[in-house]
Order: C-alpha cells, then structure tokens, then sequence
C-alpha cells in the first residue's frame, strides 16, 4: 500500500474519531455533566446579580448555552466583560472579542435594562463571529499551505484539520475564545508565507488581545529572518513590536508584565505548580492521550516525509521549538490540553507543508 493511501486512510480515522469522541472526551470533556451544569447556574446567578424570575427565565432559554459548557468559568468571565462588568486576569487582559461583542448587542439592548435579551443576542452574534473565524482560518491556512507546496493531499487536509478537531468542536457553541485564536495563527502564517512582515506584526498585536498565547507567533519573525537572510531597521522593529505590546498592555492594565495566570506574578518569585502537578500525575499518560490526541494526527504527517529532513534541519528545529513552547505552556498555564494546544496547528501545517513540498526548501527564496 503506498503512502498516500495509508496517510487518506488515518485521515479519515482521525476526522471520524473527532466527530465521535471531541464533546464526551472521557479524559477532558466539552460537555458539561449534571453537577457541572448546577454548579455553574449558580455562578451565574451570583455574577450576574439575577434576580429569581430572570433566573427561571434564563434557565429555561435554548439559547443560553453557557452551562452546558465544561469551561463555563472561562465563559462567564467573557460574558462579564461583554456586559461591561470586571474581570480578573487573565479574562481582563483577553477583551478584544467580549468587548466587539458588547457593543454590537448594546446597539440594541443594554445589559442593565434586559439582561436576558443582552444574553441572546450575546449567543447570537456569536455563533455569527464563529462562522466567520473558521471561513477566515480556512481560507488563510490553504493559501498559505498551497503557496508551500503542490501535493495534492497536503492542500485538502491540512486546511480540513483546522476545521475537523477537538478545540473546534469543544468550544464552537460556546462564547469562548478558541475558535478566534485558532483563525489569528492562521493569518499569521498565511502573513509569513506571503513575507509580509507589517500584517504578520498587526495579526499578533491583535491576538495578544484575544488571547496571550498568541505571542508565541512571534516565532514567524524567525522563519522570514532565515529565507531573507537580510533585513532592514524597520522589520526588526516590526518583529519586537508585538512583545513591547504584550509587555506594554499589562503595564498599562496595572498588572504584572510576567502574570501568566490567575495572578501568579513570574517578577515577584510567585509560580504555581498546581497544574503541571495534575499533568504530570499518572506519569503524565492522561496529559499525553489528551495531547496526542489534538495534534497526534498533524505530528505523524510530519514524520511521514521524514526521508526530507535532512535537507529541512532549521525546518526541523522550528517544528520542536513550537512544539515544545506550546507543552511547556501548556503544564504551567493551563488545565485542559486539546483546546490549548491547537493554536500551535497552523505553525505546524506551515513547517509540515514546507518540508514536504516538491520544490525543495529554497522555494520561497526563489520567488
């Protein structure tokens, strides 16, 4: 059986155990269970102020999905800052989309005057700014892919792994702010594959506030430093600014410009252990399923074409290096897995389809 039938087969295993297993993941589940979902009315009830009729009434709403989901602490913090209320890092330093969120619903309901209204069309506008962010990832990450390489394969399924996968389907009915970092990395790549190093510097000052981790992009600068081999003052000022921004808006929000989470400040010796503890419990084998199983699939196409690395080796190094920062991000900062680290996948669908690509690993050189 030659490659590419073996890699259509594990393609389509790997989209059908995505659509079966991503909400009821039995390691990290996207739905949440009965307990979850009471636990979780009651926090709404005492952040929002309900009174026992709006309450009931919400309770009772087909729209109102946030108790459903099993981050839903992360998305009543969203929906804090969509009605105008405060919120805590690092909810408070990701207002990008809560905020655009708040002022198209205040166009016509307030929260104060009808909170169930501003709650619908909060759910609303939504799923319409969800759409919108997976047809603007698609079609940035199969530019960018097929400016990469001609195989045929690579230009059907990578793009296809950015909309088949368990971040996507975990987060997608809810106000979350996955789905949205997912489609700011693939205009950052789809930016680097087109050496444009003002729109790449843009995208990641713009997702910094949708979501810090975006920061970790700034690992483009380097590919279009390798393939340029020279650059002027004003791109090495491009490649910087999304740090001083990142470094710069936690100065300005009056927090520490090294928290990383819930408070814990990195410059005053203050690091917490409690997450990469519960990774690591088990000899981190539930941590691994959990990690595999978001960008197993990506990792073994990559190492299919390894007969291309010898000539690829700064490739090579780029892939670890993304790999790596995202899981050790991941052990220190955050709880779940598969959602998290699928923002590192439009990276690895750049290096994947540069490797392998029939032109060899001048091609951009050449253009």
């Amino acid at each position: 059986m030659s490659k590419n039938k073996i890699l259509y087969a594990l393609t389509c295993i790997y989209f059908v155990a995505v659509i079966v297993i991503s909400n009821f993941f039995l390691l990290e589940r996207g739905i949440s269970n009965i307990n979850g979902f009471n636990d979780c009315f009651e926090t709404v009830i005492e952040r929002f102020e309900l009174t026992q009729s709006e309450a009931q009434n919400l309770k009772t709403k087909d729209y109102f999905t946030t108790c459903h989901n099993s981050a839903y602490g992360d998305e009543i913090e969203y929906i804090a800052i969509a009605a105008g209320l405060n919120s805590y890092e690092p909810y408070s330093l990701r207002p990008l989309i809560p905020k655009i969120i708040g002022s198209l619903v205040s166009l016509s309901v307030t929260y104060e005057k009808d909170k169930t209204s501003f709650f619908r069309d909060i759910f609303i506008i939504n799923q319409f700014l969800t759409v919108l962010f997976l047809l603007i990832g698609l079609i940035a990450i199969y530019h960018a892919v097929s400016r990469l390489t001609n195989i045929s394969y690579l230009k059907l399924v990578l793009p296809s792994i950015f909309l088949i996968n368990i971040g996507v389907y975990q987060t997608a009915s809810f106000l979350m702010l996955d789905i949205a970092s997912y489609s700011v990395a693939a205009v950052c790549i789809y930016f680097t594959s087109n050496k444009n190093y003002f729109g790449l510097s843009l995208s990641i000052i713009l997702g910094i506030l949708i979501k810090e981790v975006l920061i970790i992009y700034s690992l483009c600068f380097i590919l279009l430093f390798y393939q340029h081999r020279r650059f002027s003052l004003q791109q090495v000022l491009l490649s910087i600014a999304p740090i001083v921004f990142f470094v710069g808006f936690r100065i300005f929000s009056d927090v520490d410009p090294l928290s990383m989470q819930y408070g814990w400040d990195i410059s005053k010796g203050e690091i917490k252990l409690n997450y990469i503890n519960s990774h690591l419990s088990y000899y981190a084998i539930p941590f691994l399923i959990k990690l595999f199983s978001t960008l197993g699939f990506p990792l073994i196409i990559f190492l299919s074409y390894y007969k291309n690395f010898k000539q690829n080796k700064f490739y090579i190094c780029m892939f670890i290096l993304m790999f790596a920062s995202i899981i050790f991000a991941n052990l220190l900062l955050a709880a779940r897995v598969p959602r998290v680290v699928f923002v590192v996948y439009p990276f690895l669908a750049f290096i994947i389809a540069k490797v392998a690509s029939d032109e060899g690993v001048h091609q951009i050189r050449k253009e």
